[in-house]
């Protein structure tokens, strides 16, 4: 963890953000807003970032907010993108990278 890192997690239990009800997703959205403009005023980017594993486990969802300087801000996109395609074979079988620019991750990914 780092200075100022925090996660944004809702009261109920869900796995993922992909199965959330709207007003939840909503709110989870003006936290994140508030935080991307909290470290801008600050002269920090951020890093949102979701883990889901084992979902047979059904753990608690949380979202990460993790700050970083401006530059590096500006270069993460590319760092995650090469690790992600440059991972090991065992994550072959799925898509690598879903581009999120014109869309959330719940219009991305569906959940069976």
């Amino acid at each position: 963890m780092t200075e100022g890192h925090c996660l944004i997690s809702p009261l109920q239990h869900h796995c993922s953000a992909t199965g959330l009800d709207e007003d939840i997703w909503s709110e989870m959205q003006l936290f994140r807003r508030t935080l991307v403009r909290m470290f801008e005023s600050q002269e920090l980017d951020c890093v949102f970032m979701e883990t889901h594993m084992n979902p047979r486990r059904r753990q608690h969802m949380v979202l990460e907010c993790i700050p970083l300087p401006r530059e590096l801000g500006d270069m993460a996109p590319i760092y995650y993108k090469k690790a992600i395609m440059d991972c090991d074979e065992e994550w072959a079988m799925n898509k690598k990278v879903v581009n999120l620019s014109s869309k959330d991750i719940r219009q991305a990914v569906r959940t069976p």
